[in-house]
């Protein structure tokens, strides 16, 4: 009996520094929020209309932004803010077992709405180009989207981000989403008509300030 119970106290220990490094791996996964550079390299850019100055971007009734994250296959959480400070978060809750689609209505400061629009003149928003493809049909998607009066920018990332891209998402999870946990564990549930509705425009073309006034 001990050649059998040795060869299976070889393969329990064998199974258990396996699944130690696969432990050990999993956490040292970027999250799609962190990423610091890209893992695919860009196949495909697509220019975008006129040049959208940095000095149209201030903070005022005109300005509205939109941030969206995640995939066009399991959904995108958005960031929708204005120039008066009200924002709306929507996102799924990843804590339930099911799909749970919420909603969270903050309020920015205007020292936090005067970061956002400094933070995108200072990556240049106006200036990227209107797409970002990497040759992956799968894996994350960004897209941002801003309104300054009759100005409208739109850029779309598909699994390749540029630096000011990055740099976007790290102000907005980092500056913005964390310094709002209460509001955001406050959040209610949406519909599943509601959380289509919102994800119509999450990754297209569309003027963020169209889906500031859904369910006030």
């Amino acid at each position: 009996m001990k050649g059998p119970r040795l060869v299976a106290t070889k393969i329990a220990v064998l199974l258990s520094i396996c699944a130690l490094f696969v432990c050990i791996a999993l956490e040292n996964l970027p999250r799609w929020n962190e990423r610091r550079e890209n893992s695919h390299a860009l196949s495909k850019r697509v220019k975008g209309g006129d040049y959208f100055p940095s000095q149209v971007i201030q903070p005022d009734d005109d300005f509205h932004f939109r941030f969206s994250f995640g995939s066009g296959w399991h959904g995108y959480d958005q960031l929708l803010a204005s120039g008066n400070g009200n924002a709306r978060y929507v996102f799924r809750d990843r804590t339930s077992q099911l799909p749970v689609w919420k909603l969270a209505t903050l309020q920015l400061s205007r020292k936090e709405v005067d970061q956002l629009c400094e933070e995108l003149r200072q990556i240049d928003f106006g200036n990227l180009d209107a797409e970002y493809h990497a040759d992956v049909h799968d894996g994350t998607q960004m897209a941002a989207s801003l309104q300054c009066g009759e100005k409208y920018k739109h850029v779309y990332c598909n699994n390749y981000f540029p630096s000011g891209i990055l740099r976007l998402s790290k102000h907005v999870h980092e500056e913005i989403l964390a310094q709002h946990r209460a509001e955001i564990d406050a959040a209610v549930s949406l519909s599943f008509e509601e959380m289509r509705e919102f994800q119509k425009t999450a990754d297209k073309p569309s003027p963020p300030s169209t889906d500031m006034g859904k369910r006030q």
